[in-house]
């Protein structure tokens, strides 16, 4: 099972000056007004006898702030050792179209057991637009989280430049699973690199892409295909040792 622990007091303060340095995508989710986006912290700031947060502006949020102050606001994020963090908080202010809101008295952190990842089957894709631009990787290996692949087009050995790197959020990114035939893909509302490394034996830039947003449906798609290719791959292993 997973454990869960509370984050309290002065160490709250910390962990959101670490969420603005390394600038971590947060979900918000808005409950009373069916509204979700990601957002991050960027700046901090004591008013009063309370320290405030302050986060971008929202695609789609002007229409929900009518009554903002009076909303329970909900956040969750994910660091980098696949723990889970969770808070709500209530007392948010617009200022200047500034969002600050109040930083919350406990955040939750849940340390989750590690995505099952599956060796992607050969000919998966993955396709991301950056710039009017769409690039396709080759993809290696894939979770419920993410997904680590390399561009496709580049032969083995090719210097490359590291063009996703700092491209920021990716939306609607499209996962291409086959036989084509079948049409088996999955869309995912927006991902980001997590991490990126150089192959020492291809040489290739390999990207660790994070998913960040995922609707239910597409879950569901996903977690069955995953399930699906690692059943296929454990009866071909098995006649292959008869």
């Amino acid at each position: 099972m997973a454990q869960t622990e509370k984050i309290a007091g002065q160490q709250i303060l910390g962990l959101f000056e670490k969420l603005r340095h390394h600038g971590t995508i947060l979900r918000l989710h808005l409950s009373q007004k069916d509204y979700s986006h990601v957002t991050r912290v960027l700046d901090l700031r004591k008013r009063r006898k309370d320290t405030f947060f302050l986060i971008d502006y929202p695609a789609g949020f002007p229409e929900t702030n009518a009554d903002i102050e009076m909303c329970s606001i909900d956040f969750d994020f994910t660091d980098k050792d696949n723990g889970n963090y969770f808070f709500s908080t209530r007392g948010a202010e617009i200022i200047d179209r500034n969002i600050w809101i109040k930083l919350p008295q406990i955040v939750k952190r849940e340390q989750r057991r590690k995505l099952y990842r599956l060796t992607a089957p050969s000919g998966t894709k993955l396709h991301v637009n950056l710039h009017s631009n769409r690039y396709e990787l080759k993809v290696i290996d894939i979770s419920l989280g993410g997904s680590l692949g390399v561009l496709a087009g580049i032969q083995h050995g090719d210097p490359q430049d590291p063009i996703l790197s700092y491209a920021g959020l990716f939306e609607d990114v499209e996962i291409v699973f086959p036989p084509e035939k079948e049409n088996l893909r999955v869309t995912i509302r927006s991902a980001k690199v997590k991490r990126l490394g150089e192959n020492p034996l291809t040489k290739q830039h390999e990207y660790a892409l994070q998913f960040l947003e995922i609707d239910q449906i597409q879950t569901k798609i996903l977690t069955d295909l995953i399930y699906r290719f690692q059943r296929e791959f454990l009866r071909n292993r098995l006649r292959i040792n008869l």
